[in-house]
């Protein structure tokens, strides 16, 4: 047993000495190919200042602040229109014209009714008030009498005094004792005097009547008060008439709103057109704005007020500017996309961007200038982001704290300083691993 025991241990220290030697042959040999192997080549960039900007990227078109669907506020034919597309506009001025020969003629037969009414109404209280003081307190339709009785006995003595007078006259005047003159002067007093005795018994058989008749007049009032209603009635109903025939004229006149350009035209000279119908659209292409969908993740960083930044392919040299102006309250969904409408009010005033046009907007999130700033290839993503130091030929770990980034570049707040030269790429370094930069 002592000696088998013996036995095992000796080889099995052998085997522990064989196995050290190999680990160290190995080890000598990784080492010896590493001391020899070429550097891998990287690319660098030095960390410099500049402007970082945060933005989120959308696309919109472009279309008016203000614009107006005109449309026909009856049914009517179009005579002429009188604006065509692109055509400038002054508030209240006609863009199209109706044919309004049945409209004019519907007001003029509205007025007529009018007149007719009035003259109606005139007649019947003419009628009304005469029987009413027919109608009126029995004492007062005595004295009444009573005064026309006294005014015709009167006139009646007048009138025998001046027949007298010009029977007189003519004897005189058939001896030559009496002027021409006098006797036509005589005539004429005579004649008054009948005159105003036929006037004055009419009005006394006038008085006579009424006091006679007063109670056969009291169904005759009530007929008359009520025909007076009704042509007052019918004077109502016909300004009404001509109220609506007034109003349907003046809606046929097309007029514009507001100060603007004619942007397209629904319809042509001689159409036929019903209440409703779009006629024309105008806008005020002097505001602009786009309208743009914004994915609902960015959208909650989207602000009222903030910058945005307007590209057009058209024009890809230049860039427009506007601000964020309103912000949808809620998210639609849109084919397989959940958005939020967000309105940018274009500042510049211009006549390249057209209405409907497509462009690309950034609204501005926020913006850092003069910063230490190095591009997204050179940072990697760990517990602790870090970055590939180069230094003499030797890439170093070097953890960084960083701050805003764009889609390009990321703000460094610490773990590096200006003019360090940071390796780029995704490249499996090791720290300490020699390397050599691309020429």
């Amino acid at each position: 047993m002592g000696i088998r025991r013996g036995t095992v241990e000796i080889a099995m220290k052998k085997v522990i000495v064989f196995i050290g030697l190999v680990i160290l042959v190995t080890t000598g040999i990784i080492l010896s190919y590493r001391g020899n192997a070429k550097p891998r080549t990287v690319e660098t960039v030095r960390v410099k200042r500049g402007d970082i900007v945060d933005f989120i990227k959308a696309t919109g078109r472009v279309e008016a602040v203000e614009d107006v669907i005109v449309r026909s506020k009856g049914n009517g034919r179009i005579e002429k229109v009188l604006k065509e597309e692109g055509d400038r506009v002054k508030i209240g001025e006609e863009l199209v014209k109706f044919d309004l020969t049945e409209n004019e003629d519907a007001v003029k037969r509205a007025k007529l009714k009018v007149e007719e009414s009035e003259i109606a109404i005139l007649e019947a209280k003419s009628k009304l008030e005469a029987s009413e003081r027919a109608h009126s307190d029995p004492s007062e339709l005595e004295m009444n009498l009573k005064a026309k009785e006294t005014q015709y006995s009167q006139i009646l003595i007048n009138k025998d005094s001046a027949e007298r007078e010009f029977k007189t006259s003519q004897e005189l005047y058939k001896v030559q004792a009496e002027s021409l003159l006098n006797l036509k002067a005589k005539e004429d007093r005579l004649k008054k005097a009948e005159a105003d005795l036929s006037q004055t018994e009419r009005e006394l058989n006038e008085a006579k009547g009424l006091f006679e008749k007063r109670e056969k007049t009291r169904i005759n009032l009530t007929m008359l008060k009520t025909e007076y209603e009704r042509a007052t009635k019918q004077k109502t109903l016909a300004e009404a008439e001509l109220e609506l025939a007034t109003s349907q004229f003046n809606r046929l006149k097309v007029i514009s709103p507001l100060n603007s350009t004619v942007v397209s035209k629904e319809v042509k000279d001689g159409m036929a057109v019903s209440a409703g119908a779009p006629l024309m659209t105008i806008a005020d292409i002097e505001r602009l704005q786009v309208r743009a969908d914004v994915d609902e993740v960015d959208a909650g960083r989207i602000k009222k007020g903030q910058e945005a930044v307007i590209a057009f392919e058209s024009f890809l040299d230049m860039k427009f500017y506007g601000h964020v102006y309103r912000i949808a309250p809620r998210a639609v969904i849109k084919g397989e996309r959940t958005v939020v409408e967000v309105i940018i009010l274009i500042a510049d005033k211009t006549d390249l961007l057209k209405i409907a046009n497509q462009v690309n907007l950034k609204v501005i999130i926020e913006k850092k200038g003069n910063t230490l700033s190095l591009p997204l290839s050179a940072l990697h993503q760990g517990s602790q982001p870090f970055v590939w130091l180069y230094q003499n030929g030797i890439a170093r770990k070097t953890e960084v704290k960083t701050g805003l980034s764009d889609l390009e570049s990321v703000e460094v707040i610490s773990g590096l300083k200006e003019g360090d030269e940071v390796i780029v790429g995704g490249l499996d370094l090791k720290d300490g691993e020699r390397v050599e930069v691309r020429k």
